[in-house]
């Protein structure tokens, strides 16, 4: 029964997003903006240290945000059953080829991702743009009878979900088959972890390091998933290669550089700097 209703709960999601796209993104905005006013004094605070916009500009700012953070919530219900064809013309996948040279070598790929840009669709169609098979490391829900759900949604087109902490038995079982595993890098290390501290927008900050080292011992090329937003819900997916010695603070700064051209479509409300 549970799992009924969690089905019913991301179809009726699903068919608001295709069929009453504006009304339902209004609804959510109203909701995130005005009446939870969702995680407001952390998006306040990123805003005020990072100084990406002037502080006259956070109230305009932050209503953008919210407005882009209903845009994600009913674009990534949308994807977990639109038609193959629909949500293939919303991603353009620029260059995947440039990873044939790593896995030519024999190498796995290391894809270092972020919040920025719909994740989720990139992550979900790329299986769809490479001959290899595909692996997203994800965080698993508290709520396990929805985590399966959406595991399922997410799966849909061949990528492989793996929670972090099984990542390690994969690269030890496909040794012998080179791996595209997708890492989100912009999280807050978790408190048990020390991660590695570079400057990310002049300020001191921590990154989980685990996906470099990692890289070192299992023979691993990195790259970086740059997400260029574009119209109508559309977006342009890019991939730059890493040197594994320049370490995080390369992925840091690729990272700000993003940030700071489409300011609005990265997730300001995780709280980055606790």
């Amino acid at each position: 029964m549970i799992t009924l209703f969690w089905w019913f709960m991301l179809k009726l999601g699903y068919s608001l997003s295709a069929n009453a796209r504006r009304p339902f993104h209004w609804v959510i905005m109203v909701f995130l903006s005005r009446v939870m006013q969702y995680r407001k004094k952390v998006i306040t605070r990123n805003l005020e240290i990072t100084k990406i916009t002037d502080p006259d500009k956070f109230h305009q700012f932050t209503i953008q945000y919210y407005d882009q953070l209903a845009n994600y919530f009913t674009q990534i219900l949308y994807g977990y059953f639109a038609p193959r064809e629909e949500l293939e013309s919303k991603v353009n996948f620029e260059n995947p080829d440039l990873f044939q040279t790593s896995l030519d070598q024999g190498k796995n790929i290391f894809i270092l991702a972020s919040h920025l840009g719909n994740w989720e669709w990139s992550s979900m169609l790329l299986p769809l743009h490479v001959h290899k098979p595909v692996i997203g490391v994800y965080k698993p829900l508290s709520n396990k009878t929805l985590d399966k759900i959406i595991l399922e949604c997410r799966s849909r087109f061949g990528l492989i979900l793996s929670p972090m902490a099984q990542v390690i038995k994969l690269l030890v079982k496909n040794t012998d088959q080179p791996s595209i595993y997708i890492f989100i890098s912009d999280q807050r290390p978790a408190p048990d972890v020390k991660g590695e501290t570079v400057a990310f927008f002049n300020i001191p900050t921590a990154f989980n390091n685990g996906a470099f080292k990692l890289a070192k011992r299992y023979n691993a090329d990195l790259y970086y998933q740059e997400i260029n937003p574009n119209e109508k819900d559309e977006y342009t997916v890019r991939y730059k290669k890493i040197d594994e010695d320049a370490g995080v603070k390369v992925y840091a700064n690729a990272l700000e550089y993003s940030i700071k051209t489409y300011p609005t479509f990265w997730l300001w409300s995780h709280n980055r700097w606790k």
